[in-house]
């Protein structure tokens, strides 16, 4: 993008709406990986900085405003990123990226213990569990 077509808009409201797309990136992180430590995400790839920079584009260019009668040049590639944050969210794509820890210390974890139904030695069962 030309940085004459943010000339309009203050470095503030550019940063601002910067800081805005990364947090709405970042819910699609935490709804894939969960709620952890912030930042969440220590590194990541080029194709997640370059789908926060298309959405910015996009929503700084509408922040500015653009002619009624043409479409927002951005917004292809808008719908293009959001489509790409929600397939990474729902584990179809799978960047590259280093997550954050693992939860704090001492939080309380499930326990799963199941057994068998059925003997492997005798082969002999037990009761169903009723389920």
């Amino acid at each position: 993008m030309p940085p004459q077509a943010l000339a309009q808009l203050s470095p503030t409201q550019v940063s601002a709406m910067l800081q805005n797309v990364s947090d709405y990136a970042d819910s699609f992180f935490r709804g894939r990986y969960g709620d952890g430590p912030s930042p969440l995400l220590l590194t990541w790839d080029s194709q997640i900085t370059e789908a926060v920079a298309n959405i910015a584009a996009y929503r700084l260019i509408r922040l500015r405003g653009v002619d009624p009668d043409k479409p927002n040049p951005f917004e292809a590639a808008r719908i293009e990123a959001v489509v790409y944050l929600d397939k990474v969210q729902r584990q179809q794509a799978h960047p590259l990226v280093t997550v954050s820890g693992s939860p704090l210390a001492g939080s309380v974890q499930p326990l799963l213990i199941s057994t068998s139904v059925v003997n492997l030695a005798s082969g002999g069962r037990a009761p169903n569990r009723g389920w």
